[in-house]
């Protein structure tokens, strides 16, 4: 049966692979209807505009990079102060100086989805910043900020990561493969023109390729590829112009998500009207995260603040250009002199004028102020300025203020704190991109990774108790998702991490400088428990193997017996434990055993407790000894004849008793009034 659209035509995604000419005819169609849709509404004009203004160029003929001509004859001194990219670059400041760090999330809590999960976020945090992943979501976040949106693929390169082996036929290296993101504008998005932003199941991506590596990469197709040239036959957009003698060639790539009527989703590459590759979806998730600051209404498009400044930025170039219009053409000297004062021209200094009347009038000429511009227009130029600020989330304009007005800093920290919270869509919609891509990351190495790579992405001294967790894509199984929270906005500001660290620093929560520095550096909290995970995973796996009933679990004197004693509990906080006697039996004995080592680092080691901050055990007294005479309580009265010296008997071991006749009574002094020494009993009555 086939599949089909409401024109009743066979749907374009599911034309059966053996029909590739059929299949391209019907991408470059869908190519086409996109960009005429984009013309037609005005969407590509707009998008060319944004740019140029962006990039110093206004579409009057202003510039930013000099100074040009206008008027009929050249009598207008034309300048651009371009005030929307000093705007849009601080907005992405505002959105992404600040990148919170990715957490992977663990499908199940075993100690195998938990070092998993361990091993996922260590990807995540150097893909971002070894793989250059970072630098591709700023700048899609920079086109999403300028024009409505942008679009992040990652897909999986066979020719890309480090050599693992030796193709002996061909001489070349092979690759371990590795995991690659690519930015796309949305002008070369190509997509259904009806659908909204989540019915949309369907992209069709061009982008730039070098025609000679093409060819190399797909030899059924090297004579084809090589013959193309820079322009096609898809409606070219002015934005995707290539210079002649470039070796970029635009290729397209179908992406289908899975659907009913395109089960297994589908991936085709296009180069010329050739398809190259075709096959399904070769991803577990749809591998395209999308960016836009926010979404028109119902409608398959973003829609970013750029735009309601553009009138404004033509208004301010236009009263800039009248001003040093003014102050150039004007701004020279001129003199006024009778009819035929002999002036020649090298007798004037360069730009002065010189004007000649008759004699009667010389001394009647009035001035005129031609360098005079009303302060209206400065107003009014500063009032725009204040507009488009307003307009983007800018706080530039009223920060310089405030410090001139002297202003302290923590109302300073405010007003930035709200400016973070006025982009906070923006930023919402940066986070989910971010989290999106990597759990997508995830996806893909799950896929298509197989070799172990632990100790090149969470180092050596983390890898540790992760070897036998090596790093493949069957071993990423159990992580469920990548995910990025967004943070208090007063931790996006230095003044706000500052103060935070200070007051937790007199709370007596700060235990080092490593935690200050990296409190006010990154405003995470989870630098005061990042020490303690591996504890927390050792504790974990040691209950597995306790519930299992295994023998040979061992504790050692290091270790935090208060934690692991109270983790250990929990094992037999069941009636199926309790009623299995290996289980029991194992866990007291290694409870058992903590408590030992515990007792033992008490009387032996205390210093060991003090630097892991764990408190010694009390030592319990020796048991009392009874009055003279009386042995140990429950000891038999009718005991041996006491042994030491006179007066001695019977309070100690023989050695004590022995040491203590030898010392002599002590000698106090006489009585008031007498001769006579006083009588201690016990002590100075002993004969």
């Amino acid at each position: 049966m086939k599949v089909t659209t409401s024109n009743n035509q066979e749907y374009f995604a599911a034309i059966p692979t053996e029909e590739p000419d059929r299949l391209a005819n019907e991408m470059c169609e869908k190519i086409r209807t996109w960009r005429k849709h984009c013309n037609e509404r005005g969407l590509v004009s707009l998008w060319e505009k944004k740019l140029r203004n962006y990039y110093g160029q206004s579409i009057s003929g202003n510039s930013s990079h000099a100074l040009t001509s206008g008027g009929e004859q050249g009598e207008l001194t034309m300048v651009k102060v371009n005030d929307l990219h000093s705007l849009i670059q601080e907005q992405l400041v505002v959105v992404t100086s600040q990148r919170p760090a990715g957490v992977a999330k663990a499908i199940n809590s075993d100690t195998k989805s938990l070092k998993a999960a361990r091993i996922g976020t260590a990807i995540a945090e150097y893909y971002m910043a070894q793989g250059g992943f970072e630098a591709k979501f700023v700048s899609a976040t920079e086109a999403a900020l300028l024009c409505d949106e942008s679009f992040l693929e990652i897909f999986w390169d066979k020719g890309a990561g480090d050599p693992i082996a030796m193709d002996h036929e061909s001489g070349k290296p092979v690759m371990s493969g590795d995991a690659i993101l690519r930015v796309h504008c949305t002008w070369n998005v190509a997509r259904d023109i009806g659908a909204t932003v989540e019915s949309n199941k369907w992209y069709i991506l061009s982008y730039k390729m070098n025609k000679f590596d093409a060819a190399a990469s797909y030899p059924r197709f090297y004579e084809h590829i090589l013959s193309l040239g820079v322009e096609d036959d898809l409606n070219p957009l002015s934005l995707n112009t290539i210079p002649e003698g470039s070796d970029e060639i635009f290729v397209h790539a179908l992406i289908h998500d899975r659907t009913p009527s395109v089960p297994q989703g589908r991936y085709a590459l296009m180069i010329g009207d050739k398809i190259v590759i075709d096959s399904a979806l070769p991803y577990k998730d749809f591998p395209i995260e999308r960016m836009a600051p926010s979404d028109v209404i119902d409608g398959n498009m973003g829609y970013s603040s750029a735009n309601d400044i553009q009138a404004l930025e033509e208004v301010t170039d236009a009263l800039h250009s009248v001003v040093t219009t003014n102050e150039i053409t004007f701004g020279g000297q001129c003199i006024v002199g009778p009819e035929g004062g002999n002036i020649e021209s090298r007798d004037l200094a360069k730009g002065v004028k010189y004007f000649e009347l008759p004699p009667d009038l010389v001394d009647k000429l009035r001035p005129l102020q031609l360098l005079h511009t009303p302060p209206e227009v400065f107003n009014y130029i500063g009032m725009l300025g204040e507009k488009k600020a307003k307009a983007v989330g800018s706080v530039s304009g009223i920060l310089s203020q405030q410090a001139q007005q002297g202003a302290s800093g923590s109302s300073m920290a405010l007003i930035q704190t709200q400016a973070i919270s006025y982009n906070s869509g923006t930023q919402r919609c940066f986070f989910k991109m971010l989290g999106g891509v990597m759990t997508k990351l995830i996806g893909v190495l799950r896929v298509y990774a197989d070799t172990p790579r632990v100790a090149s992405i969470v180092g050596k001294s983390k890898a540790v108790g992760l070897k036998e967790f090596k790093y493949t894509g069957h071993d990423l199984g159990s992580i469920s998702s990548i995910v990025y929270e967004i943070v208090n906005p007063m931790f996006q500001t230095y003044g706000g991490r500052l103060t935070a660290a200070q007051d937790l620093l007199k709370a007596g929560q700060v235990k080092s400088p490593k935690q200050y520095i990296n409190l006010v550096a990154t405003g995470q909290p989870d630098v005061f428990d990042q020490d303690d995970e591996a504890d927390q995973l050792l504790i974990l796996e040691e209950n597995e193997k306790l519930s299992d009933g295994t023998e040979g679990v061992k504790a050692i004197i290091t270790e935090m017996h208060s934690d692991h004693i109270k983790s250990h509990m929990s094992v037999l906080s069941s009636l199926e434990a309790k009623a299995n006697p290996d289980v029991v039996a194992g866990t007291l004995a290694h409870i058992q055993e903590h408590i030992d080592l515990w007792t033992q680092a008490s009387q032996t080691n205390p210093g060991l407790l003090m630097a892991t901050g764990q408190q010694p055990l009390p030592i319990p007294a020796p048991p009392p000894m009874g009055p003279p005479g009386m042995g140990p309580p429950g000891a038999s009265p009718q005991g041996p004849p006491p042994v030491g010296a006179p007066g001695l008997e019977g309070l100690g071991p023989p050695a004590v008793v022995e040491k203590a006749a030898g010392i002599n009574a002590p000698n106090l002094p006489n009585l008031p009034g007498s001769h006579e020494k006083p009588v201690v009993p016990g002590v100075t009555d002993v004969h």
